[in-house]
């Protein structure tokens, strides 16, 4: 049997972290563009085919990498969202629990 609980946690840190590494991670894929623009078609020497081949695989890479970076972008954003909610909302509840037990303890309405 499992208990259930009324409360629910959300890692505000962890959500923070996976930012910052998703952000870095669509850093370092972006980085690697300028190396690899211009790559195909640089070996005249083996012929059409190679340099066909290079052209084919870097279209299909730049296309699959472009949605993969729009999709660590869009995760890094939403993880950065929930951690900000999460924090504001853990604040304003602090706020009115406070000022809740404030007038607890002064007998204030």
């Amino acid at each position: 049997m499992t208990m259930s609980s009324d409360y629910w946690r959300v890692p505000i840190g962890d959500l923070r972290t996976i930012s910052a590494k998703l952000k870095v991670l669509d850093e370092t894929v972006s980085a690697v563009e300028q190396f690899a623009d211009g790559a195909e078609g640089v070996d005249d020497i083996h012929g059409a085919r190679i340099t066909s081949a290079v052209t084919g695989f870097y279209g299909d890479w730049k296309a699959s990498r472009k949605t993969l970076l729009e999709n660590v972008g869009t995760l890094s954003e939403a993880a950065d969202m929930i951690a900000e909610t999460a924090e504001t909302f853990d604040s304003e509840v602090a706020s009115s629990l406070n000022e809740m037990a404030g007038q607890l303890r002064s007998g204030e309405d």
